[in-house]
């Protein structure tokens, strides 16, 4: 998404030196005798006056004209007059040369260079109300830009809503019409998530950590986020990181907080939220843009704090899974994100949860501070329950080995996801080790490969055409036969059958493949054609079904 050139920032207040170039002030020969290293201070409002105690009614950011007809010219209270109006915040003092001052008094000088203050000289009569007219109006104008800009950004944040995008894409929308980072953090929990447009993870996370370190200290602009509560429900946070705040930026910052408030305390995504931006962080690690103290810090900045020294990468899927495909939206891996982190901590267990952007597996890291069975066996049996709950099928849960870096967690969360249709195609278990490598796994990878899918034609061919139209379906019986460790008696018991009709089928089956089922290279042979025939049969089975789902939809 580009921001259009109109949400460009730009500011939206007159400067000091701005001001100086206009015609109206142009025209008195303007001389800038102290405080030019401050001429970038934005101008508030203007103001003229001949009072010695004017300062008492200002308030900040004002140009003052006079021409000092009733100042004293005592040095020490001209240097009080003008150390007085930089405490009020003066943004610049005019005078205009004349009967009362040829030049600038050396006091007024010297105070106004301690405070850098501004100071001009006049050195041509001009009319002041031309001057307050010709600013005022810029001022105005501009500010009216800026808050027509800043409807097009909460138009076009609506819009985001209304197309049914979330939180994390208003984020994302923002950084990008900004040019800069921006954090969503939780009160008291750590970051939510962040959009980083261009710039790295790491200097993000990094300036958020300096941020509540030194909160005041580091540069940054905070919108509060409310959701109704005594107190802030959070805070958004832009880093000047690519390009300066600006007027624009506050504007932007103020229109999204505003949204993401209404759509948290209404929508309630914030369940939805945190577990896209924990996934988002695992993605980095599994595509190695974050080093392991990088990664460790952005754990600490979710609030992931291990207690040991190990930790146990977990990938959870339903059994409907396809890499990378976008699932069913009424199917959120984040509440179940949510619910598995809650019940896990009444036992004491730590756990990093985030989804995939297309909401096709759940993604964990947990805390390994007991024995790895014992994570697993209770991380499994939460994932599943909670999906036999809703009715949503099955899930498997597949456990790589347990880690000592995160970068042994890239490994092994990306070593889990290999494993998910091996998973599946293996009979139920409670969840399906991943540390070990494993026939089907290796199989697996082999699903989609037309050489295999030649292989299995070229040895079970006849097979595969006979149970097209026939019965009895001569693929399970050899499949039986394998798993009862070619017993005959034990094979005939598992199909009901007599041991005779058993025989018939065997010979057939024989006569079908040509060849015996008696020599080495030919029962490997066939028995690897039958595991990778079983593995396509269960993909084509599972494509089927998402296809009708979809047109059901």
């Amino acid at each position: 998404m580009q921001a259009p050139e109109s949400l460009s920032p730009s500011p939206a207040q007159i400067t000091v030196r701005a001001a100086l170039e206009m015609p109206a002030l142009a025209r008195g020969a303007p001389e800038v005798v102290a405080g030019d290293r401050s001429l970038d201070r934005p101008i508030r409002w203007v103001h003229i006056g001949e009072n010695p105690e004017i300062a008492a009614w200002l308030e900040g950011g004002e140009l003052l004209l006079t021409s000092g007809l009733r100042l004293d010219p005592q040095p020490l209270k001209l240097s009080r007059f003008v150390d007085e109006l930089a405490d009020r915040g003066l943004a610049a003092l005019v005078l205009e040369l004349g009967p009362k001052f040829e030049q600038v008094p050396p006091a007024m000088v010297e105070a106004a260079e301690r405070s850098g203050l501004p100071v001009v000289a006049l050195h041509e009569v001009i009319r002041f109300m031309t001057v307050t007219e010709s600013i005022h109006s810029e001022i105005i104008d501009r500010q009216l830009s800026l808050l027509r800009r800043g409807d097009e950004v909460h138009k076009r944040f609506s819009r985001l809503l209304l197309d049914g995008a979330g939180v994390a894409e208003i984020l994302v929308a923002l950084a990008e019409i900004v040019g800069n980072p921006v954090v969503l953090e939780r009160r008291g929990r750590g970051i939510m998530y962040q959009a980083t447009g261009k710039v790295e993870e790491s200097r993000v996370t990094a300036a958020w950590r300096a941020h509540q370190r030194q909160a005041g200290c580091v540069e940054s602009l905070a919108q509060p986020v409310l959701t109704g509560g005594d107190q802030p429900w959070g805070n958004l946070i832009m880093f000047p990181l690519s390009r300066p705040l600006s007027s624009f930026d506050e504007v932007a910052a103020e229109r999204a907080a505003g949204l993401i408030s209404l759509t948290l305390a209404q929508y309630h995504h914030e369940d939805l939220l945190a577990a896209r931006g924990t996934g988002n962080m695992l993605r980095s690690i599994m595509e190695g843009r974050l080093d392991d103290v990088q990664a460790e810090n952005a754990a600490r900045a979710l609030g992931f704090v291990a207690r040991g020294d190990r930790l146990l990468p977990v990938v959870a899927a339903r059994t409907e899974f396809r890499a990378g495909a976008r699932t069913d939206e009424s199917w959120q891996w984040a509440d179940v994100s949510a619910k598995l982190s809650s019940e896990l901590a009444g036992g004491g267990i730590q756990v990093l949860a985030g989804v995939s952007d297309s909401n096709d597996a759940l993604l964990l890291v947990l805390d390994l501070a007991t024995k790895r069975a014992d994570v697993a066996d209770a991380v499994a049996k939460v994932i599943r329950g909670m999906v036999a709950r809703r009715g949503q099928g099955e899930a498997v849960v597949c456990v790589a080995g347990s880690a000592r870096s995160w970068t042994e967690v890239r490994d092994g969360l990306l070593s889990a996801i290999r494993a998910v249709p091996a998973a599946i195609a293996t009979p139920e278990r409670a969840w399906y080790d991943a540390s070990l490598p494993t026939v089907d796994g290796l199989l697996s990878a082999l699903d989609g490969n037309p050489e295999a899918a030649d292989f299995v034609r070229g040895r079970l061919k006849g097979l595969m055409e006979h149970d097209l139209t026939r019965h009895p379906k001569l693929l399970g019986t050899l499949e039986a036969y394998f798993a009862n460790g070619m017993s005959k008696t034990e094979t005939a018991r598992a199909l009901h059958l007599e041991r005779q009709s058993l025989y018939h089928r065997l010979a057939r089956i024989e006569e079908l493949i040509g060849e015996k089922l008696d020599g080495e290279e030919t029962l490997f042979g066939v028995q690897l054609a039958l595991r990778i025939h079983r593995l396509m049969n269960d993909r084509e089975q599972r494509s089927g079904a998402d296809q009708r789902s979809d047109a059901a939809m």
